[in-house]
């Protein structure tokens, strides 16, 4: 089975959120139990669950991220993924100053979507903020979807 991780800082918001709206397109394209989706981040406090607005804003689209609880990126979490999703280039950047041998693995969801933009941390802001921000990454894992299950060699 292959891994998609993706990164964010603080483990609660972003890329919680990115994996609940992969995990959910991986099943509408018939595809669950080849990819595994998981997250972390490069400052995460270990165990802290989703802020109760990404929470909100998940449940709004029918996805539940409450059981989800942060985890701090360890080197072993890098080699045992196939494909590193980084929510923003700062982020992909201390991935390969940390663990130089994964920077041929090591994406911004930006790149994978062709648009220059990092996604933007919603914490601490308006829950319209977040709105905004799941909108921000579904949109962008629409346009990678393809080019992330070609990288992994995985049928579409």
């Amino acid at each position: 089975m292959k891994e998609v991780l993706f990164v964010c800082k603080g483990n609660t918001c972003r890329s919680p959120m990115a994996v609940a709206l992969l995990r959910d397109m991986v099943r509408s394209h018939g595809h669950e139990g080849r990819l595994r989706v998981t997250s972390a981040g490069i400052w995460a406090s270990e165990g802290q669950p989703a802020t109760l607005d990404a929470q909100k804003v998940m449940q709004e689209r029918g996805l539940d991220i409450t059981d989800h609880r942060a985890h701090n990126l360890l080197i072993q979490d890098i080699k045992r993924a196939d494909l590193v999703v980084a929510l923003e280039r700062s982020v992909a950047e201390a991935i390969t100053i940390e663990s130089p041998e994964a920077a041929p693995k090591v994406h911004t969801l930006g790149e994978l979507a062709d648009d220059p933009r990092d996604v933007e941390d919603p914490i601490g802001r308006p829950i319209d903020e977040y709105r905004y921000t799941v909108d921000f990454i579904q949109g962008m894992l629409q346009r990678a979807y393809g080019r992330i299950m070609s990288i992994l060699g995985l049928p579409l």
